[in-house]
C-alpha cells in the first residue's frame, strides 16, 4: 500500500489515448461549427476541406483571411477543451503539440506534399501558442484554488 503520496503518477495509456482522441474530435468539430457559423453570417461558400489545404491560406485573399480567423477563434475555444479534457496545466503543451502534430500529418497526407507555405506555418504556430497558453492559464486557475480542510467541525483554508 502506498500512503502519504500526493497525485501518484501512473501512466494510463487508455486515458491518454482517450484524451488525444477527444481533443482531435472536439477541436475539429469546433472548427467545423465555427466555419459553418462564419459561412452563414458572411454568406460565403466555404468547404471543410479548407482546414487541410495549404493553398487557401493566402492572407491577401478574403477566403484565406476567413480561414485564418476560423482557426484563431477555434484555438481560443480549444483552451476550454484543454481545461475540460486534460485538466492539468503541465500537460497543455503536450496536448496542444499533439493536436497540431496530427494536423500536420493529416495536411501532409491530404495535400500529398509537405507544407511549405509560410502562412500555414505562421497560423499553426500562433494557434498552438494560443491553445497552450490559454489552456495552461485556465488549468492553473483550477489547480491553485484553495483546498478547504475540516478540523474539529471548523473549516480552515490551507
Amino acid at each position: 500500500m502506498k500512503y502519504g503520496r500526493f497525485r501518484i503518477g501512473q501512466w494510463d495509456l487508455l486515458l491518454i489515448f482517450g484524451q488525444i482522441l477527444s481533443m482531435q474530435f472536439f477541436t475539429y468539430s469546433l472548427l467545423g461549427l465555427v466555419l459553418l457559423l462564419v459561412s452563414y453570417v458572411l454568406d460565403e461558400n466555404l468547404a471543410v476541406s479548407s482546414f487541410f489545404r495549404y493553398d487557401v491560406l493566402w492572407l491577401s485573399k478574403i477566403h484565406g483571411r476567413i480561414i485564418f480567423f476560423v482557426f484563431l477563434t477555434t484555438s481560443v475555444l480549444s483552451t476550454l477543451l484543454l481545461w475540460v479534457v486534460v485538466k492539468r496545466a503541465k500537460l497543455c503543451l503536450d496536448f496542444s503539440s499533439t493536436f497540431h502534430g496530427f494536423h500536420l500529418l493529416i495536411c501532409w497526407w491530404y495535400n500529398s506534399s509537405f507544407p511549405t507555405h509560410l502562412s500555414w506555418w505562421l497560423l499553426n504556430i500562433i494557434t498552438s501558442a494560443i491553445m497552450c497558453i490559454g489552456g495552461e492559464v485556465l488549468c492553473l486557475k483550477s489547480e491553485l484554488k484553495k483546498i478547504p480542510v475540516g478540523y474539529n467541525n471548523r473549516k480552515c483554508d490551507v
